[in-house]
Formats: structure tokens, sequence, C-alpha cells
């Protein structure tokens, strides 16, 4: 698969992760019971902010030897609804709309590229790994963990590629309110602006337990180097528009 604007795989430099240790006193354990600590503190806020941007588009479920799926939408496909909400909310125009739906697909791609280069370069264990066979073997997560690698957030670097361009399009404090969760039972939420979604989306993986805090800051930060190089590249040739 190969990029359509970002100019490499490996365009964006993210920083030196802390070295492996089982050592008590040691970064990386810090870094891993920052987790641990959090999700023994789990808010009715921080739960519910977790199960609403959880995306997982395929929940397994087991039960004795019978393993059971059910399919929800991805985390692509959420901001893909929330095009078409803002784009119905403001009557945006033919031009605009499809231009959103345009850019925010292109960076969202673009970044799964770059954030799966990462995650295989970098190839950083899980939470969950470290904590059961570390801290407490019978402890989990509140959402699924995902069966790649760690680092950096794939959902932060989805969400906040895609905010960059929406907030390119519609504007930096566009506020608008988000429906998608409905139908999962989840209820609506609003934000003051697409980078607020994309935010609250980074901290969801850490209070679901399945990413590090260094992962979703770097996540983030990596989303929104994507979605900026989309933006200057089609505005480049855009002729105004």
């Amino acid at each position: 698969m190969r990029p359509l604007l970002i100019p490499s795989a490996s365009f964006y430099e993210v920083p030196p992760l802390p070295t492996y240790s089982t050592d008590t006193g040691s970064v990386f354990h810090k870094m891993v019971m920052e987790v641990y600590n959090a999700s023994k503190q789990l808010s009715d806020s921080t739960r519910s902010m977790a199960l609403y941007w959880d995306d997982n588009p395929n929940i397994s479920t087991h039960r004795g030897h019978l393993v059971t799926m059910e399919h929800r939408i991805s985390p692509p496909g959420h901001w893909l609804n929330i095009v078409s909400t803002v784009s119905r909310a403001e009557k945006a125009d033919l031009y605009t709309t499809t231009k959103a739906y345009t850019l925010a697909s292109i960076a969202m791609y673009d970044g799964g590229i770059a954030c799966w280069h990462e995650k295989f370069r970098t190839d950083l264990v899980r939470p969950i790994t470290y904590i059961q066979e570390y801290v407490q073997p019978d402890w989990s997560t509140l959402i699924q963990t995902p069966p790649f690698p760690e680092f950096p957030s794939g959902h932060s670097v989805t969400s906040a590629a895609a905010a960059t361009v929406l907030s390119g399009i519609f504007g930096e404090d566009h506020s608008f309110v988000d429906s998608t969760e409905v139908l999962f039972g989840q209820g609506v939420r609003r934000f003051n602006s697409f980078q607020d979604a994309a935010w609250e989306v980074s901290l969801s993986r850490f209070y679901g337990g399945i990413h590090y805090m260094s992962s979703i800051r770097e996540g983030n930060s990596q989303g929104k180097a994507v979605g900026r190089v989309v933006l200057e590249r089609i505005n480049g040739t855009d002729h105004g528009k």
C-alpha cells in the first residue's frame, strides 16, 4: 500500500521510546503503571469516554469453546459519519461536502500507513501483556486490546489527521454534536472543535487501558502532521477554493 500525499511512511520522526525494563524504578515500568493505576480509578466520565470511542469493528466474545463476533463501526467510519453529520448540519454545498469526505479519507489512509510503519518498526509491548506478566495476572482492559504493536495509538493518528483537515475546511473552532454511537447505546457527545474530539479520542485509549500516555500524545502529533501535509498539498493546487 502506497501513501497518497505524505512523502513516505517514515516522514514523521518519533522520539525514542524508553528502554524496556521490568525494574520497578525504571521509566518503562512507571509508564506501564500509569496505565494500571488509571484503570483502578476510572470515573463514570472516563469510562464513558473509553466506551464511546472504542470503535472496535469486530468485538470478540469467548464463552467456553465458542467465539462470537459483534460487528460495529471502525475509527475511520466514525469520523466519516462525523463528516456526514457536520455537512448536513451546515447545509454544506456539494463541493465542500465532497472535499471534506475526500480529504478526511486521504488523511486517515495516509495516517494509517505512517502509524503502522511505526508500530511494526518499534514493536512495543501492550500494557496488558506487561501487567499480566509482572503486576497482576488477572488484570484486563476496559476495551479489547487489538492484536498488533502498541506504539503509537492508531485511533489517535486517524482522529487527529481527520480533525486537522476538517478544521481546515469548516474552521478551527467549529462545534458539533456527534451521534455516531447512538446505535450502540452510547448517547451523543458535544465538542467545541474537531481537535477537542480528536484529543478525547486519544485520552479514551489511555483510559481504555490499551495505550500508554506517550503513545497517545505521539499518535495525536503524528496525525496532525499527516493532516497538515494533506491540506498543504491539496490547497497548493486547489485554485483558491
